[in-house]
């Protein structure tokens, strides 16, 4: 009898570590690859701006979402937006072990800048199953308009990159 009941404990211990240890692997992130950000150039664009031109490259297994925000120097040192700059665009998805080129327009020469690149491994299809199921069941018990959740797997990381100042001819 007492080696009956023993053997239902250990069987029981048993499968509550393998609970605790599938639990646990499912909660350890994933090893992420920073996407790597590189200044190329200044250039003009079509209306005669000056842009910068910086390349990205994806090493990681998964596709990443991307945002570039040109900032500028406020008197007291800190950087913020650039008001003057192009309006912030949704978030630009970048194939796995891929690289794309993309331009920013730019403050004129003398400005003190910088180009801050927020990303993200994209989300995959699972994050967004979940936010839709939690989005019906948040519906169905509140019974009124709800914005809504977004999905988002990871938490947004940034790159800031500062281009050296060109000497001007």
């Amino acid at each position: 009898m007492f080696m009956k009941r023993r053997g239902k404990t250990v069987i029981l211990l048993g499968l509550l570590l393998v609970l605790v240890g599938f639990i646990w692997w499912l909660s350890v992130p994933e090893v992420e690859l920073a996407p790597r950000l590189t200044f190329a150039g200044f250039t003009n664009n079509v209306v005669g701006q000056r842009v910068a031109s910086f390349t990205i490259s994806n090493a990681a297994q998964r596709p990443v979402l991307f945002a570039p925000v040109v900032e500028v120097r406020t008197p007291d040192g800190s950087y913020d937006r650039w008001a003057a700059g192009p309006p912030e665009m949704p978030a630009t998805p970048l194939l796995a072990n891929a690289a794309a080129t993309f331009t920013r327009q730019v403050p004129d020469s003398g400005m003190p800048w910088r180009l801050r690149l927020v990303w993200q491994l994209k989300p995959r299809q699972g994050a967004y199953d979940y936010a839709n199921t939690l989005d019906s069941l948040l519906k169905f018990f509140r019974r009124a308009s709800y914005p809504g959740t977004v999905p988002s797997a990871r938490v947004w990381h940034s790159i800031v990159i500062n281009p050296d100042k060109p000497q001007d001819p």
